[in-house]
């Protein structure tokens, strides 16, 4: 195995050093190995803030290189300790002792190098070993297999050969990775090979007003950035990407990861529970149900005509596009298209075209004579003439009906269909409405908005208090009469 010959080459080369070398100049740097790793972690404070100054403005650089430089420099002065001991012991018996003891120290030093090389052979395949836990954990996880580079492969091989070997068994107790490092790799090992959990991260409780913020809804809307995530590209493709580094070189926001539990996300990840969050299921994002909220109102409103339910509806499907964000620290924001003037021209025109029904005036002919007027002559239609005369009456045409007369109506507004409301809906931008907080009491939940808009629950821009159940997995929303049903998303 790799990693069996690693081991023999480096125990080899260091024993043949030791001999060349001698015992001082091998005890030293060995002491310099152990010291350096000793204080590699307490002093790396002592270097980060000169890690910037060099060029090197990612937080992941400041993270990683303080212990490497702690580490070589410490090792380099011991080193020099040794060779200036080697040099002073080394002039000592050559100029104050006779030959014979010089003799003998130069075989002591180099019989004794030997051993030490053998041990600084073991000691050094143990931090290569150490190295080879501490990153391959991370590379392995989030492996894109040959289009990863070279040494990120031999990486990953040389992980797969420590586990094999048994030899992890062996390094794990001097890994000085902290738990969160592991942790963070389990989470990035998941998400990477798993992304259709990439949605569920944005509603894990914590995540929900990260997600809020600029920079990462500009990164969700950014489709080849998303598809890039999707096809699993190689890690070093993704950390290159320059919307990467901008997220890498945001302090305040690793400031806010660094505060993430790992531990309860990578749960919430697998599962979709979450141990921390678990009492406070009013936590994320709901949206309106606006077919169970119309039910709702219908179960509440019995006496509904034809008209009332048409425009029900359309007031429902106005507020299908409300979601409401409700975080750990208590703050909720209500976001959506802006409706409130669609809502108002939906109140005076309703959903369906009135019909004009025509008002009819027939002229009416007077019963009485006025005073004063001629008397009609007589015809032969008259009864009398036709007793005196014995005359027959004669058919007479009807006398056609007056045209009807239409009254003038008032001029009815432009109606809204249902095509014009979807157009609207459509161009409509997401904004906020509304924001405020939100208070538990035995279960029940008491939900104060202010509003931003004009809306259908409030009257005017008043703050109400709302108060919330949830039933069945459902968040139903009551003010006086009026209720809403909103479901996660």
């Amino acid at each position: 195995m790799l990693i069996w010959l690693t081991v023999l080459l480096l125990v080899a080369v260091f024993g043949a050093l030791g001999y060349a070398k001698g015992a001082i100049r091998m005890i030293f740097p060995l002491i310099g190995l152990f010291v350096g790793i000793w204080l590699a972690l307490p002093l790396a404070p002592l270097v980060r803030p000169l890690v910037p100054k060099v060029g090197l403005e990612n937080p992941v650089w400041s993270i990683l290189l303080p212990p490497v430089v702690v580490f070589f420099i410490v090792a380099l002065i011991l080193v020099a300790v040794g060779f200036v001991v080697h040099w002073k012991l080394n002039l000592y018996f050559k100029y104050r002792t006779d030959e014979y003891q010089h003799q003998r120290w130069l075989r002591l030093n180099q019989r004794v190098g030997v051993s030490m090389g053998l041990v600084a052979g073991v000691v050094y395949s143990l931090l290569i070993g150490v190295v080879v836990y501490v990153l391959g954990y991370l590379t392995v996880q989030v492996s894109a297999g040959d289009s990863d580079p070279a040494a990120v492969r031999y990486l990953n091989k040389a992980r797969e050969d420590l586990h094999a070997s048994g030899l992890e068994s062996a390094v794990a107790p001097f890994a000085p990775a902290p738990e969160i490092y592991y942790s963070a790799a389990d989470v990035l090992g998941l998400l990477y090979h798993n992304p259709l959990l990439h949605s569920r991260l944005a509603t894990y409780p914590p995540f929900l007003a990260l997600a809020e913020r600029p920079e990462l809804q500009d990164l969700a809307k950014d489709s080849a950035y998303q598809n890039m995530l999707a096809t699993q590209a190689s890690v070093n493709q993704i950390i290159q990407d320059p919307k990467t580094q901008s997220l890498m070189n945001n302090h305040g926001l690793l400031a806010e990861l660094s505060q993430i539990d790992l531990k309860d996300l990578h749960l919430y990840l697998k599962t979709g529970e979450s141990d921390l969050f678990g009492d406070r299921p009013i936590l994320g994002r709901w949206e309106v149900d606006p077919f169970a909220s119309m039910l709702q109102e219908k179960r509440r409103r019995v006496t509904l005509t034809v008209a009332d339910m048409l425009k029900l509806r359309e007031q429902m499907k106005m507020l299908g596009g409300m979601r409401l964000i409700i975080t750990p620290d208590n703050v909720v924001r209500l976001k959506g298209p802006d409706v409130a003037s669609l809502m108002q021209r939906l109140e005076v025109v309703g959903v369906q075209r009135r019909r004009t029904v025509p008002v009819v005036r027939v002229p009416v002919a007077s019963a009485t004579a006025t005073p004063g007027a001629a008397t009609p002559a007589r015809t032969a239609d008259d009864p009398r003439m036709i007793e005196r005369y014995g005359m027959r009456p004669q058919a007479t045409a009807p006398t056609p009906a007056p045209a009807p007369v239409f009254a003038p109506t008032a001029a009815t507004p432009t109606p809204l269909s249902p095509q014009a409301i979807d157009e609207e809906m459509a161009r409509a931008e997401t904004v906020l409405l509304a924001e405020g907080t939100w208070r538990e009491d035995r279960g029940q939940y008491a939900i104060t908005l202010r509003p931003q808009k004009d809306l259908y629950f409030f009257e005017g821009r008043q703050a109400p208090e709302l108060q919330g159940t949830i039933r069945d997995g459902s968040l139903y929303l009551t003010k006086e009469r009026k209720s809403l049903v909103l479901e996660r998303f």
